[in-house]
């Protein structure tokens, strides 16, 4: 009986941990992976035709599993993914990745290039100020979370 009870627990952990991608979502991350640079906007990244396609092809359980991808880009595109279907708990994505602090090469557009971590980039998609988001934080969640990554 504990052999049974055993063997139930692991192909339970192996159903829950083993998403799998279909090939047009694996496509379309690839694409976002060869690219090295992206734009500082969020709202040009919205406009992009590789956006556009990787939000048609993915599911939100597809997003939710590439916010743990290794690619940071891939990690903050799936982000605003979800934050754009209004993922109802987009805040505990935030938390799991408060402490992610990998550097995504950005462009103004222009000639000029800077890099982000990918934890404040997620935070500003929060920012109440800014973001009509139904779920983004409040104004005091906002400045404790902003502070926390900040220091």
């Amino acid at each position: 009986m504990k052999n049974i009870l055993l063997t139930l627990l692991f192909l339970n952990g192996l159903i829950s941990c083993g998403h799998k991608l279909n090939s047009e979502v694996e496509n379309s991350v690839n694409i976002i992976i060869e690219k090295e640079i992206i734009n500082e906007d969020s709202f040009c990244i919205r406009r992009e035709d590789s956006y556009i396609n990787f939000l048609g092809v993915s599911t939100n359980e597809d997003l939710v599993y590439l916010t743990n991808h290794e690619n940071q880009r891939i990690r903050y595109y799936a982000f605003l993914g979800l934050i754009d279907r209004n993922y109802p708990k987009i805040k505990e994505i935030f938390f799991k990745h408060e402490n992610d602090t990998a550097f995504i090469y950005m462009t103004n557009g222009g000639c000029l290039r800077n890099y982000h971590n990918v934890n404040k980039l997620m935070i500003w998609e929060l920012n109440p100020k800014d973001s009509n988001f139904k779920y983004r934080f409040t104004k005091a969640e906002y400045d404790k979370e902003y502070d926390k990554i900040t220091k």
